[in-house]
């Protein structure tokens, strides 16, 4: 497995360190007086929509949306960086949409900047994507008095699909009807049932042409790059269909490949590809009408930027034909890389090769440039997200979707721990629902969180595990539980670089819950007398904690039962955001779900002897007498109210388990309902008494100094006080 995870970060890497200039590659191309980007360092001065639409789609596809106009402008507020964007799309959907010569409203550039749409959904502030208008042009770019909003134009591509995709005399190709799927996807959701299964017949049939002429190795007409883009057109629809509310889901599917012809027909076209990297050119979209001689093609990046896109979620990206193939892309991108100066500028990046004269004199494209990027940046988040289904697996976490997290308890199931934070009670549910739960729901993310990680502390049997299971399962994000012998599996003498591929793994985690559990003896103080390997660990950890903090990536649990023998610099903020000491349940939570600790309640053979609702009727009566025996209240009870306030001191010392225990020697199942109701209240309270003073963790007898229990009520009182945030 470390041999896969480690191929895949290679790969990642590479991407990473040519996607890292993005920023730079497309800052000469920018026009701030006309809002808009050059597709060439020597062209007209005005820019155009298609280049455009395509750099803003790759600085989206990046997460550099911000960074860009942050540095080529020097806007910093959110909403200023937001405002240009709306405008410099708006711009986009109001002037004459003829790149390249093309008539206005032609399929190419109508369809790029409705995917420009979807994409930049989140940034445009002015209003609904779809309410945006576009004049119409006639041949000298006059505007002819007719708008069509851009639902409209969707509209209006749906009502005569696929016609509607032609570009001059040229046939649709599966490469535009998948722009136009996935401008669909993301901005319009009133599609008609029977639109997408006309869609959907018409991928089908094309995809079954593509591969057929394929197949049959007809060289004058087949095509593998379109039949990539077809895959891919095919795996969108699945994904679309099987999502929707689709009357006739069954049928639409049914018209469509299977996932494993469409699989199969992806791997065919990779054979395809040249060893430089890129696919030979086979049919283009149209031909050009000005800026010389050339025509139109998918370039490989494109084609590449949507295959990974739809095939992320498949197993097919680990496919060694695949990863190759990968590998010859990244490399034909660092060996065609160009620089080209020009009036004291130097513009970098790639020519799609379309026009010669262009790719002899070495000048990259705006556009070129931008799809490349947007391939860059679709492979890093395919395979940081294929890493981390490596990672999880590799460290058997728990998912949402397993079994074991679903017979966890819930949030809402969990008893509660009390707990003082600068002299102010609360709760620690209260505190990490706060702090820790409510962001994440709200967000969906831990970037710009506050709080990301907490120190969980106090006595044993206290449900810390349990505490941070019910998070994981509230929030359903996948949890990694950690112990020492994740950090000694390959003896004490590799401990130094098991802890570093501990910490390289986890910092490879994403939107999961980390929790190291039973990590005293790897965190102790720093002191003489301990164990060398424990104290390294302890300085070796330190770091590590820091950055999988700073990642902003994972949330992180960590529990103890002796905060006291922890070093102090793991427990300073920059590492734990939060210290919780978890404290048993009180006595009046315990009592109120006394069906949560009844013995015997989990027994397969009293089932059909002790059913349900009795089961609830017994609990009932249990809760009532001793409620009536020791009030959850005390302060009107009268009657040995001062023992009966010591007694409550010790009942809420006990854990749930304990208290388990304690019921299980009066009664278990339906006996104990029985046993209860012989009992007195001076015999309970007697009983509670003696196994207060001996049996329970923070009993309030004395030990034999020789063991560690010695004085855990004593540190129990301390650490009261130790919880902040």
């Amino acid at each position: 497995m470390n041999q896969a995870i480690e191929k895949l970060r290679s790969l990642r890497r590479k991407a990473a360190e040519i996607n890292a200039t993005i920023v730079d590659d497309l800052k000469p191309f920018y026009l701030p007086d006309h809002h808009r980007f050059r597709r060439l360092p020597n062209s007209d001065d005005e820019g155009n929509v298609t280049n455009t639409c395509s750099c803003l789609m790759a600085l989206a596809n990046s997460e550099k949306l911000n960074e860009f106009f942050g540095r080529v402008l020097g806007l910093k507020k959110q909403t200023e960086i937001d405002q240009k964007i709306t405008t410099i799309f708006e711009i986009a959907v109001q002037s004459e949409w003829m790149s390249s010569g093309l008539d206005d409203n032609n399929a190419f550039t109508a369809l790029i900047v409705l995917r420009t749409g979807g994409i930049l959904s989140a940034h445009i502030t002015t209003k609904p994507i779809l309410n945006l208008a576009h004049p119409s042009y006639d041949n000298n770019k006059a505007k002819t008095g007719v708008s069509r909003t851009l639902n409209q134009v969707a509209t209006d591509f749906l009502n005569d699909f696929p016609n509607t995709l032609r570009v001059d005399k040229y046939p649709a190709n599966p490469g535009l009807a998948y722009w136009f799927v996935d401008a669909l996807d993301q901005v319009k959701d009133d599609v008609a049932e029977d639109r997408w299964e006309e869609i959907a017949r018409w991928s089908s049939e094309t995809f079954a042409r593509q591969l057929s002429l394929v197949s049959a190795h007809h060289d004058a007409m087949k095509d593998p790059v379109a039949m990539a883009l077809a895959a891919g057109l095919a795996m969108r629809l699945h994904r679309i269909i099987t999502e929707g509310a689709f009357t006739k889901r069954d049928q639409i599917i049914d018209r469509l490949p299977t996932k494993i012809e469409i699989e199969q027909a992806l791997l065919v076209s990779l054979s395809f590809q040249e060893p430089s990297g890129i696919w030979p050119k086979y049919f283009p979209l149209f031909n050009y009408k000005k800026e010389g001689v050339g025509s139109n093609y998918l370039f490989s990046f494109e084609v590449l930027e949507g295959v990974i896109h739809e095939f992320k979620d498949s197993k097919i990206i680990e496919d060694g034909k695949m990863l190759k193939a990968l590998e010859r892309a990244l490399d034909w991108c660092q060996s065609n890389r160009l620089t080209y100066k020009l009036n004291n500028k130097t513009y970098e990046g790639w020519n799609s090769g379309g026009q010669i004269t262009t790719l002899r004199e070495g000048q990259p494209e705006a556009w070129a440039t931008a799809v490349v990027h947007m391939f860059l940046s679709e492979l890093r988040h395919a395979l940081s997200a294929l890493i981390r289904t490596h990672v999880l697996a590799k460290y058997d976490a728990t998912l949402p979707s397993d079994e074991a997290m679903r017979s966890w308890k819930s949030w809402e199931e969990l008893l509660d721990s009390p707990l003082e934070i600068s002299e102010k009670p609360s709760s620690a549910k209260a505190e990490l629902e706060k702090h820790i739960m409510n962001p994440v729901r709200e967000s969906g993310s831990l970037i710009d969180q506050r709080r990301r990680s907490a120190l969980l502390f106090g006595p044993p049997g206290t449900a810390k595990t349990s505490l941070v299971r019910a998070i994981a399962k509230e929030i359903e994000w996948p949890l990694v539980e950690l112990n020492p012998s994740h950090f000694l599996k390959r003896s004490l003498e590799n401990i130094y670089s098991q802890a570093d591929e501990v910490f390289k793994d986890l910092n490879d985690l994403s939107a999961a819950i980390v929790f190291f559990d039973e990590m005293d003896a790897l965190a102790q103080r720093r002191v003489e007398g301990v164990d060398v390997t424990r104290q390294f660990l302890t300085t070796s950890m330190l770091p590590k904690l820091s950055e999988l903090h700073d990642s902003e990536r994972v949330l992180f649990f960590m529990a103890t039962n002796h905060l006291r023998s922890f070093d102090e610099a793991i427990t300073r903020p920059g590492r734990f955001d939060i210290l919780l000491h978890i404290r048993p349940p009180l006595w009046r939570d315990k009592v109120e779900h006394i069906d949560s600790v009844w013995p015997g309640r989990k027994r397969r053979d009293l089932e059909t002897t002790w059913p349900p609702d009795k089961r609830t009727e017994d609990a009932e009566a249990v809760k009532a007498r001793l409620k009536s025996w020791v009030p959850t209240d005390t302060g009107g009870w009268r009657f040995l109210k001062a023992r009966t306030n010591h007694v409550v001191e010790i009942l809420n010392r006990f854990t749930p388990g304990e208290l388990e225990s304690f019921l299980e020697t009066i009664g278990e199942g339906p006996t104990l309902k029985t046993e209860i109701e012989k009992m007195s209240k001076r015999d309970f309270i007697s009983k509670i008494e003696s196994w207060g003073s001996k049996y329970i963790g923070l009993h309030s007898g004395s030990l034999p100094k020789v063991t560690s229990d010695s004085s855990l009520l004593a540190e129990f009182e301390l650490d009261k006080g130790s919880s902040r945030l």
